[in-house]
């Protein structure tokens, strides 16, 4: 089984190198490349499956890509915080704790970096923007359909990411940025100890009262139970957090289905329950 799932990624891993090499996507039907962070998301994102994977000619040639091609001036003017955190971000220190090779560690304080003037546009949160750039011209925007909301798994998707950068370059501002928005929900009011969608970045206060485990916030109770993890177990208000939410999911959201009796987790609406079940 070890193998096929090797040659699976080895055959992908290929189509990339032959068809889309430092762009952020191959296109499997046309053999074309897409990108749109202009980052090299593949590459970097894969950095980790090369190493597990031992390939380690390959992982050296990507390796070479980042330390002379991966130049964020580069990127596209409009990009995703999140998917570069998760993506770039989480990609190069992944690669770092496999390989401990020091350019990872590097570019990844330098994406780090680009990103900080994020956190500082909602002095009053901590919310970091939606949409940001790495040019001279710092984007901070949010998108027009959340409301120009910040979205529950984007900023509460980033700890791990952050925290793991503090604690191998001994820089607290990273842990400092990324602990700011799990205070500010910490201290909020909770519907049914569960947290919804939407927050206002300005006020830190909650836009809507809907919530699911689906799109737009599944993995944010993922960072939860790892955050607490990551700390040595030391944060509880993290486990706290965690406990609660699963708990109330579990009162309020979990639900059969008929005539199947199969299990599922409803949406909450804000008022009532919505049948349907994202990918969880």
């Amino acid at each position: 089984r070890l193998e096929h799932v090797r040659g699976a990624f080895k055959r992908a891993w290929s189509a990339y190198r032959a068809y889309a090499w430092g762009a952020d996507e191959v296109k499997p039907v046309s053999n074309r490349s897409h990108n749109w962070l202009r980052l090299g998301a593949t590459l970097v994102d894969c950095l980790d499956n090369l190493w597990l994977f031992d390939m380690k000619e390959e992982f050296a040639e990507a390796q070479e890509w980042v330390a002379t091609k991966l130049v964020l001036s580069h990127s596209a003017p409009g990009i995703s915080m999140f998917e570069t955190v998760i993506r770039i971000l989480g990609g190069l220190l992944s690669a770092f704790e496999l390989s401990a090779e020091p350019v990872f560690l590097r570019k990844a304080q330098e994406v780090a970096d680009h990103m900080m003037y994020a956190f500082d546009a909602n002095p009053a949160t901590g919310l970091p923007c939606q949409t940001i750039s790495f040019s001279s011209h710092k984007t901070c925007s949010f998108a027009s359909w959340t409301g120009h909301a910040a979205v529950l798994a984007e900023y509460g998707t980033i700890q791990l990411e952050f925290k793991y950068l503090a604690q191998k370059t001994g820089l607290r501002k990273y842990w400092d940025v990324a602990e700011r928005p799990m205070l500010l929900l910490h201290s909020l009011p909770k519907p049914h100890d569960l947290y919804p969608t939407f927050i206002n970045p300005q006020t830190g206060r909650w836009s809507s009262e809907k919530f699911t485990f689906g799109a737009l916030a599944d993995s944010f109770y993922e960072y939860l139970i790892k955050q607490w993890l990551i700390t040595n177990k030391k944060e509880t208000y993290l486990r706290e957090m965690f406990d609660d939410a699963m708990i109330g999911m579990a009162k309020l959201l979990v639900q059969r289905s008929s005539p199947s009796q199969l299990v599922y987790i409803a949406d909450w609406s804000g008022t009532g329950l919505h049948h349907k079940m994202d990918h969880q």
